[in-house]
């Protein structure tokens, strides 16, 4: 299956916004910028699991460590807590589970 990250981005940003409400014009700026990071670096895990390049556990590793660096990012440059930003980021990354992982040919997310 092919990702496209700009969509993929999209989709995430469709669910952070809705899920941040109020408080999205305090992160948008560098939400919107780590969001559209985390789904390129999805995008690029997905495919390096897909075609044999990174082995799943690598993949799964690499796809936390992307998750935490987004958190701690926008927690640290903005006004809102770590567990605020973490929901946020969790129900961007449920919006595109289900391409993540099919591309991947794991469960990734």
């Amino acid at each position: 299956m092919a990702l496209n990250p700009a969509s993929i981005g999209n989709d995430m940003l469709k669910a952070a916004v809705t899920t941040a409400g109020d408080q999205w014009n305090m992160i948008k700026s560098v939400a919107t910028i780590q969001i559209k990071n985390l789904a390129r670096h999805l995008t690029d895990i997905a495919r390096g699991v897909a075609d044999g390049s990174l082995e799943a556990i690598d993949g799964k590793q690499l796809t936390a460590m992307a998750k935490n660096n987004a958190i701690a990012a926008i927690a640290m440059l903005t006004e809102l807590v770590a567990a605020a930003i973490q929901k946020i980021i969790n129900a961007a990354l449920s919006a595109v589970k289900q391409a993540i992982n099919a591309a991947a040919g794991i469960a990734l997310l």
